[in-house]
């Protein structure tokens, strides 16, 4: 659903449009498929790595909130590892970038990063290139029902 903003913007855009081609092309975003996730039998399909430490709870807890609200996701489960001697490897890595790539849906928990060898690239920092991943983005906003300190909430902090 638009706000009346939106709906506003999108009204001009399509009356520019109809005038100047041109000049609405360069207003408006490109809206392709390409990034979209996909959705297969009405679930989307998300990337699962609980990572190190406390992400295995967390991605745990996670798993249990969709279920019990019926979110519609699949969760495509890898585990990777940082750890020396967790056996969760190289082929894990690859293979989690390889679902990350086709799902376009993930949720990654923190990867530990051995300090003992020097020049070992991380497994995050790895994973960030490979994905051409540059920026953290963290939204907050209220949620409807709930009784908050602050009120109307809603904001993006986007950290690089």
């Amino acid at each position: 659903m638009l706000s009346r903003g939106s709906a506003r913007s999108a009204q001009l855009l399509r009356s520019v449009a109809q005038q100047q081609p041109q000049l609405a092309r360069s207003f408006a975003t490109v809206q392709s498929d390409i990034f979209k996730p996909a959705k297969f039998g009405g679930k989307y399909t998300v990337t699962l790595i609980p990572g190190d430490g406390i992400g295995t709870e967390v991605a745990e807890s996670v798993k249990t909130v969709f279920k019990a609200d019926n979110v519609p996701v699949e969760w495509e489960q890898i585990e990777v590892s940082g750890l020396e001697g967790s056996g969760r490897t190289e082929e894990a890595f690859r293979e989690s970038v390889t679902a990350l790539k086709r799902n376009k849906l993930g949720l990654k928990g923190i990867l530990h990063t051995p300090i003992s060898r020097s020049g070992h690239q991380s497994f995050n920092v790895a994973m960030r290139q490979e994905l051409d991943i540059y920026a953290s983005i963290s939204l907050i906003k209220n949620i409807p029902g709930y009784e908050t300190r602050h009120k109307d909430v809603d904001l993006c902090i986007i950290r690089e």
